[in-house]
C-alpha cells in the first residue's frame, strides 16, 4: 500500500496536478467518493478550482475530490489524444477541434436535462458550435462558455471619429505611412474577413462517418473571389497599411502613436487600454470597397467551450461539473475576473456586460460573423501564404494575372483533404 501510495504522489507531481478534497474529506474514500480530473488554463486555475469548490458545496450528497492541471484551449485536443483514459474528466478547448474530439471518443454526449439546459441557456451560435451532425442527427457534444474569440476594431479616438472608422476608406484619409491602419493579412484567420464579405463566398466541407474530411468545396478563386482579391492587394499597397502585424506591433504602435486603428481581439485589451485610457475606441469592423459598393468585413467568430472525457470513469457527474462551470453566475464570473464575453443568454443582457466597450464591439461584429466551424484541414496554411505573396509585392508589381494563379493556387491547396 505504501509502495502504490508513493507512486501516485510521484505521478502527481510530475503532471504538475494539484489536489482539493471537497467537503473536507482527508481519511480513507468511502463509496460515494467522486474525483474528478479538470484540465484548464493556468491563468484561470484559481478562479476554477473556486468554482469547483462551489460545486461541491452545492452537493454535499456527494464526496468530491478534484485534480486539476494546467492546460491551454489551443491545443487540448493534441494533449488529451495522446492519452484518453488518463487524461481529464471535464477540460476546455476551442470550439474549432471538436471534430477531432468526437471520432476518438474524447468527448461524451450530452443528454436529458443537461443538454435541453444547454440549448435553452446560450447563444444559437455557440450551440451550433457545440453541435456535430452524424448520421444525419444533430448531436452536441459540449457546453459553451466564452464568446470571446474573435476579432473586432480598436482606435485612437483622438485621431478617428465614430464616422471615420465605419469604412476602411474613412480610417486610410487620416492614416499616413507613420499613421498606419493594422490588421494581419499574412495570417488566414483575419484575411477570411475580406472574403466572407462577399455572402456568396465560402466553403463547403463533407465528411465520412469518422469526421474525417473526404472533400473540400470553396469558390474563392471564381469571379467574386478575384474582385476581392484585387480589393485586398489594393489596400495592401496603401502605405497607410501595415498588413503584417501581430499583437506586439499593434501595441508597440498605439503606444508610439505610429497605429491609429488596428484590428484584433480582446486578448489585446487590458494592454491597450493602460495604452490609450479614455482614449481607446472600439468599433466593429469597417467597411471596404469591393469593385466600388461598400462591404462590411465579416470576421470568425469562435467559442471556448467545455467537454466531458468519453472515457471517464464519472461521466455523469463530470456532466454535472461540466453544467456548473458554464452556468450564468460562472459566466458572469469569468466576464468580472478576466472580461470573457458569455455565451448564457440572461448574461449577455446584463447591463454591465452591455456596457462593456471590448464586449460591445464584439457583440457587434458577431452579427456579421461566420462560426469558426467545419474548417478545411488544409485551410490555414495556403491562406498565409496568399497572404505573404500580396505583402511580398506591396509594392504593386503583382499584376492581375498573377494575382488570379496565386488565388487559383490557395484554393486548389484548400481543397486537399490530407
Amino acid at each position: 500500500m505504501k509502495k502504490i501510495c508513493k507512486l501516485f504522489s510521484l505521478l502527481l507531481a510530475v503532471i504538475g496536478a494539484t489536489v482539493f478534497a471537497a467537503c473536507g474529506a482527508c481519511g480513507g474514500k468511502g463509496p460515494s467518493t467522486v474525483r474528478l480530473t479538470v484540465w484548464c488554463p493556468d491563468r484561470d486555475m484559481e478562479m476554477t478550482k473556486n468554482m469547483c469548490k462551489a460545486f461541491a458545496e452545492q452537493h454535499r450528497e456527494v464526496q468530491y475530490e478534484f485534480l486539476y492541471a494546467a492546460q491551454g484551449e489551443g491545443d487540448a485536443a493534441e494533449s488529451i489524444l495522446k492519452d484518453l483514459e488518463a487524461g481529464a474528466d471535464v477540460f476546455s478547448f476551442a470550439g474549432d477541434q471538436i471534430n477531432k474530439l468526437i471520432p476518438a471518443g474524447a468527448l461524451a454526449r450530452l443528454g436529458g436535462q443537461n443538454l435541453a439546459t444547454m440549448q435553452t441557456q446560450n447563444l444559437p451560435d455557440s450551440v451550433a458550435a457545440a453541435t456535430v451532425k452524424i448520421d444525419g442527427e444533430e448531436r452536441a457534444y459540449a457546453y459553451p462558455v466564452t464568446a470571446d474569440n474573435g476579432y473586432f476594431l480598436y482606435y485612437d479616438k483622438r485621431v478617428l471619429s465614430e464616422e471615420d472608422v465605419s469604412s476602411l476608406d474613412g480610417i486610410l484619409k487620416k492614416g499616413t505611412a507613420s499613421k498606419q491602419f493594422a490588421m494581419p493579412l499574412n495570417d488566414g484567420w483575419y484575411l477570411s474577413a475580406f472574403f466572407f464579405a462577399l455572402p456568396e463566398l465560402g466553403y463547403e466541407v463533407t465528411y465520412d462517418d469518422n469526421l474525417n474530411q473526404t472533400s473540400v468545396k470553396i469558390n474563392f478563386d471564381d469571379e467574386n473571389g478575384e474582385k476581392v482579391a484585387q480589393a485586398l492587394y489594393r489596400y495592401i499597397c496603401n502605405p497607410a497599411v501595415m498588413s503584417a502585424a501581430d499583437d506586439s506591433k499593434i501595441i508597440s504602435g498605439f503606444e508610439k502613436g505610429t497605429v491609429i486603428a488596428a484590428v484584433s481581439g480582446s486578448w489585446n485589451a487590458t494592454d491597450l487600454q493602460r495604452v490609450l485610457g479614455e482614449n481607446l475606441g472600439t468599433a466593429k469592423l469597417p467597411t471596404v470597397t469591393i469593385e466600388g459598393a461598400q462591404v462590411q468585413l465579416s470576421s470568425y467568430a469562435g467559442y471556448k467551450l467545455i467537454g466531458v472525457n468519453g472515457y471517464s470513469k464519472n461521466k455523469g457527474e463530470a456532466h454535472k461539473l461540466a453544467l456548473w462551470l458554464t452556468n450564468y453566475d460562472n459566466q458572469m464570473t469569468r466576464y468580472r475576473a478576466r472580461g470573457f464575453a458569455p455565451t448564457n443568454l440572461r448574461a449577455a443582457e446584463n447591463e454591465e456586460v452591455k456596457a462593456d466597450p471590448i464586449l460591445s464591439a464584439l457583440a457587434a461584429q458577431r452579427q456579421f460573423a461566420r462560426t469558426q466551424k467545419d474548417v478545411p484541414v488544409n485551410y490555414w496554411t495556403p491562406t498565409k501564404g496568399f497572404g505573404n505573396a500580396l505583402i511580398g509585392a506591396k509594392d504593386g508589381s503583382m499584376t492581375k494575372e498573377k494575382l488570379k494563379q496565386q488565388l487559383v493556387a490557395m484554393c486548389e491547396n484548400i481543397r486537399k483533404t490530407a
